[in-house]
């Protein structure tokens, strides 16, 4: 006869739901659920009892070296069966079969720019450098015009004309409104947010990723996600239509690894 094996799951929308039948038939959607019944087919498993986390966690590791979440599960014996989402560090319990990831990719965000929307955006057409350099020229020059005609302030006015006439042309020739630069790589993250001028988003499974990472900005970036209270849950990881004008999301492409109590046979994908 064959043995019934327990497979626990952490339910997510569009990633894993359980439809529960009125004949108690267990139906599974979701992208993961397809991968898992494939697992399934290639155990040989016809009879499985699907079990969802109390604790509504993937895991988190526990100074102890165990976990919460359905990691912790499989490891106390409660399950025998689990997919999951983890970086490839954090794969060092000897209580626990890992087999060999499913998916590893990169790790990236993304940044949605919008436009400046002040009432001093004329002033962007220059950099900072650029006005102080026009603000000395100005100043000089009027300082230089009073020996000849008119007073210091009348001469300064009218120069500041000419250059906010001559901002205004550059900007019309721009056709368009002056866009947000890009954050283009994790370092210029770090920057804009330590500026003050930028957020970061996050779900609570990527926060390892940073806090793990061999670069310090991006270490520090992980510290700024839980002081600033910026993880955020998957509802709103999807909606992207949230604060887009000066934040990042993060998004990792999937790492997926399934885990096997030691007891059982290791499972290799």
């Amino acid at each position: 006869m064959q043995q019934k094996i327990t497979v626990v799951i952490k339910p997510m929308e569009l990633l894993m739901h359980v439809n529960r039948m009125e004949n108690g038939e267990v139906q599974l959607e979701g992208c993961d659920s397809k991968f898992l019944q494939i697992v399934l087919e290639a155990l040989r498993k016809k009879k499985y009892e699907i079990i969802v986390t109390q604790d509504m966690l993937y895991y988190d590791p526990l100074p102890d070296g165990n976990f919460t979440g359905i990691l912790g599960m499989v490891q106390r014996g409660e399950a025998d069966l689990t997919i999951t989402y983890m970086p490839t560090k954090e794969i060092h319990s000897k209580s626990i079969d890992f087999s060999v990831p499913y998916k590893q990719e990169q790790h990236f965000h993304y940044a949605q720019t919008g436009n400046i929307k002040s009432n001093l955006a004329l002033l962007q057409v220059f950099d900072t450098t650029t006005w102080i350099g026009i603000c000395i020229v100005l100043i000089v020059m009027s300082i230089v015009f009073a020996k000849f005609k008119g007073s210091v302030g009348t001469n300064l006015l009218k120069l500041l004309g000419i250059v906010v006439g001559q901002s205004s042309t550059i900007e019309i020739v721009h056709q368009g409104p002056t866009k947000v630069p890009p954050v283009r790589n994790f370092l210029e993250l770090f920057r804009a947010v330590q500026s003050g001028n930028h957020k970061l988003h996050a779900m609570e499974s990527h926060v390892p990723f940073f806090l793990e990472s061999g670069e310090d900005h991006v270490k520090a970036l992980g510290r700024m996600l839980i002081r600033e209270n910026w993880v955020i849950e998957y509802k709103k990881y999807l909606d992207i239509s949230y604060d887009i004008e000066k934040s990042s999301q993060v998004k990792n492409q999937q790492l997926r690894t399934i885990k096997i109590r030691t007891s059982r046979k290791r499972l290799y994908l």
